[in-house]
């Protein structure tokens, strides 16, 4: 289509005017649709109006008058389609609709028009409806403008000239050339007549009702008015009338639930308005959620509770119902809103109770809650139990070749800057793993003394193989210290404790220390020379790697390592030194240990392997 202004010359009249485009799949538009729309100079008005019809820049026959094409008028019924039109004397007219040329303010039908040179269009005169008083017109939409008939194909003399185009009709078909504008005729007596026509059908689509609003997801549809209209929703009774849009869902709130509504759209233009179908809803508060309902046991009866839903917006709670399955005298029993609990007397058994609110406007219900109770026997029966708490113990463990990780140490006299290293030989920081215990409660000599987890021996003072009692500790060959003030004067040598654990299970929770003794080093070896040092040489580190996590009830074991010992003639482990310790009301529990050990030996020692014990108690 074209979209140029143009300006036409006309006989007693100039007409400037911007080209009007009918849009494609307007409901008036031809099945080979026009070229472009026809303008026209005016309005609208009566019978003796005087108006100009413009086509857009460009408008063209497929040939010209010496060339046997023609330039044609028309008015013609809107439900024409003016493509399939015959120009003789003017055009034919099909049963049932109106069509005749367009007459010129002089009286002259205009028709059988020879086009200019190239097929230009061009002497369009100034036209009125005075001819179409009385003419058997009557009021509705009518198609005005303009055709180009073709006269040179037999069967076809008089039709729209054909070209194979690819504008707006479909790719390749046959298109002719016409234009044509819409108008509508008020009043046939006086030929009162506007520009444009109702806005075309409308259809609604159908509505979803909710809570105090009506959805239409799908909106309405219609194709597009001419000239174009505004569209507004009104529903009765009257509550909400609002603008909106073709083909666009949209939604009415603040309507009564439980009230039917009729809705349509009602499409407006300055032609006129045209009401789409009506569509009727009824807003409802749909099913409110259900009630949560709980039940307590008791004897010949069964007390149930509730907690509300949600009251919808708009609506007021009634009231509850209580529905007893298998029923018993009063069901389905009803409580007032603001009490949520029911007390049931029913014989000894098992039930099913059903909670159901009731609301208002309309007395709707909301959804089904429900639980299960039992109604006890009043009859009795007792059976006591009873168990043995053992007195419990203060045991302390050890795993050969089991060693948990340990942190980085800084330098300290004869030593370097020491790494942190990994947990070795096992579960890291745990307590033993539960063993089959060699005094199970069917073996001999057992007493409650030593029933609990762990324990190194049995009540016969069977060693347990699974807590060895005495471990060893290789230090490997020591080096000699080469830096710092005791360079020289002796050899170092570094390990690490294995694991120990303490097991407190005692009644009275006194709290717990862990004391470690070292004895002097010796050499057994025969031959002169000195042949042991003190255990003061030996120093550690202690570290607490795991103690039991709070406990169900509160209670949470607290363990502190013991401190620092540094390797030193003067003072050290031979007197002895706490490796952890528990204070009272806080030991209860499994508590793993470990320790870094450091050793001196003084230069001055004879050549040998050299053994001390290293002995724990607990007090």
């Amino acid at each position: 289509m074209y979209s140029k202004t143009m300006r036409i010359a006309l006989a007693g009249a100039v007409a400037a005017t911007t080209m009007v485009v009918l849009a494609p799949g307007s409901a008036f538009a031809a099945v080979n649709d026009p070229e472009g729309a026809a303008s026209l100079s005016v309005t609208g008005g009566t019978a003796g109006t005087a108006f100009n019809v413009t086509l857009p820049g460009g408008a063209v026959c497929s040939g010209n008058g010496g060339a046997n094409y023609r330039m044609e008028t028309f008015i013609a019924s809107a439900s024409v389609d003016v493509s399939t039109l015959v120009f003789t004397d003017g055009p034919n007219q099909p049963g049932g609709t109106f069509t005749r040329p367009l007459t010129s303010t002089g009286g002259e039908d205009w028709k059988q028009k020879f086009p200019g040179l190239g097929g230009v269009i061009s002497g369009l005169p100034q036209f009125d409806f005075q001819t179409l008083v009385g003419s058997g017109i009557t009021a509705g939409a009518y198609k005005v403008g303009v055709f180009c008939a073709n006269l040179n194909t037999p069967g076809t003399v008089g039709r729209l000239d054909t070209v194979t185009s690819t504008g707006t009709g479909a790719t390749g078909a046959p298109k002719g050339h016409y234009w044509e504008k819409l108008i509508t005729v008020t009043n046939a007596t006086t030929m009162a007549w506007v520009i444009g026509a109702v806005p075309p059908a409308l259809t609604l689509g159908a509505a979803t009702a909710g809570n105090a609003q009506c959805v239409f997801s799908s909106g309405f549809t219609t194709t597009v008015a001419d000239p174009v209209a505004t569209y507004a929703v009104t529903t009765v009774p009257a509550t909400v009338s609002t603008v909106v849009t073709p083909s666009t869902a949209f939604t009415l709130s603040g309507l009564t639930n439980g009230t039917s509504y009729s809705v349509k759209v009602t499409a407006t233009n300055t032609v006129g308005p045209t009401d789409s179908n009506t569509v009727t809803c009824a807003p409802t508060f749909g099913t409110p959620a259900a009630p949560s309902v709980s039940t307590t046991s008791g004897t010949n009866q069964v007390v149930v509770n509730w907690t509300p839903a949600t009251v919808p917006v708009g609506a007021t709670l009634v009231s509850h119902s209580v529905t007893v399955t298998p029923s018993v005298v009063g069901s389905p029993f009803t409580v007032t809103a603001g009490t949520n609990t029911l007390t049931v007397t029913a014989a000894p058994g098992s039930y099913s109770f059903a909670v159901q609110a009731t609301y208002n406007p309309g007395g709707f219900l909301g959804a089904v809650g429900s639980a299960t109770g039992t109604s006890n026997s009043s009859q009795t029966i007792i059976q006591d139990i009873t168990v043995v708490r053992p007195v419990g113990a203060l045991v302390l463990t050890q795993r050969c070749g089991v060693f948990g990780a340990l942190d980085a140490e800084p330098a300290s006299p004869g030593f370097p800057l020491l790494d942190a290293v990994t947990a070795l030989g096992g579960t890291t920081g745990t307590a033993p793993t539960t063993g089959t215990a060699p005094w199970s409660a069917t073996g001999p000599g057992d007493t409650a003394n030593f029933s609990e987890y762990p324990y190194p021996v049995d009540a016969n003072g069977v060693p347990n193989p699974e807590y060895p009692t005495h471990c060893g500790i290789d230090l490997g060959i020591g080096r000699l210290v080469t830096t710092g003030a005791t360079a020289g004067q002796y050899f170092r040598a570094d390990g690490r404790l294995n694991q120990v654990t303490v097991v407190d299970t005692r009644d009275t929770d006194t709290g717990w220390t862990v004391n470690g003794t070292m004895s002097n080093f010796t050499n057994t070896v025969s031959g002169g020379g000195l042949r042991s040092f003190s255990g003061n040489y030996l120093g550690w580190t202690p570290k607490m790697t795991d103690d039991s996590d709070v406990s169900l009830s509160g209670y949470d074991q607290l363990v502190t390592a013991g401190p620092t010992v540094l390797p030193s003639l003067a003072a050290g482990l031979t007197t002895g030194s706490a490796l952890a310790s528990a204070p009272a009301t806080d030991g209860l529990g499994i508590a793993t240990l470990d320790a870094r050990l450091k050793l001196l030996i003084p230069i001055e020692i004879v050549n040998g392997t050299y053994t001390a014990t290293l002995t724990f108690t607990t007090i």
